[in-house]
């Protein structure tokens, strides 16, 4: 006989309980998704500019948007055990669902418009957007880990962007 737990992410209740894991509860998913749908864009990109040289010079930048972004990644993904993330109530959790849907949306909007015509403006909104969806997500997961995590990333990836876009 297998031991399923359930869960509901930070023991709120009411409407809440929608978001019910049937599993131990150290992913969340709707994280995952997001990261997925951030990554997509990145990857394509990579593909086509293989050999892009990073022209930040800033060692300590370029490592430190390399911890912040690892970091978010993992953070999004799964539950370290910090007893704080969780959405505290059911509002908490639809502005984590709508916030993020509307920030992937405008994150890919841009990718499109980068694509078609590559400018310093949009890399620079590029940047600023994944860091908003980090932010957003700790805060609505009260995940203070990942708060810190995206305020490192974010400051350290507008530096490189910046530093890129000259």
């Amino acid at each position: 006989m297998t031991n399923h737990s359930i869960g509901i992410i930070g023991g709120a209740d009411g409407p809440t309980a929608i978001f019910v894991a049937t599993s131990p509860g150290w992913i969340n998913f709707f994280g995952l998704i997001i990261v997925v749908f951030m990554l997509i864009p990145n990857i394509i990109y990579a593909i086509r500019h293989r050999g892009e040289k990073n022209r930040c010079t800033s060692k300590a930048m370029n490592i430190l948007e390399q911890i912040g972004r690892y970091g978010c990644i993992l953070l999004m993904v799964f539950n370290i055990g910090l007893k704080e993330f969780g959405f505290s109530s059911a509002p908490g959790l639809l502005v984590y669902l709508f916030g993020n849907g509307l920030l992937l949306l405008s994150y890919w909007v841009c990718w499109a418009v980068y694509f078609k015509k590559p400018r310093g403006s949009v890399a620079m909104a590029m940047a600023v957007i994944p860091t908003g969806i980090f932010l957003l997500s700790g805060i609505c997961l009260r995940h203070w880990l990942l708060v810190t995590a995206s305020m490192l990333f974010g400051a350290a990836h507008i530096y490189v962007t910046n530093a890129n876009n000259k």
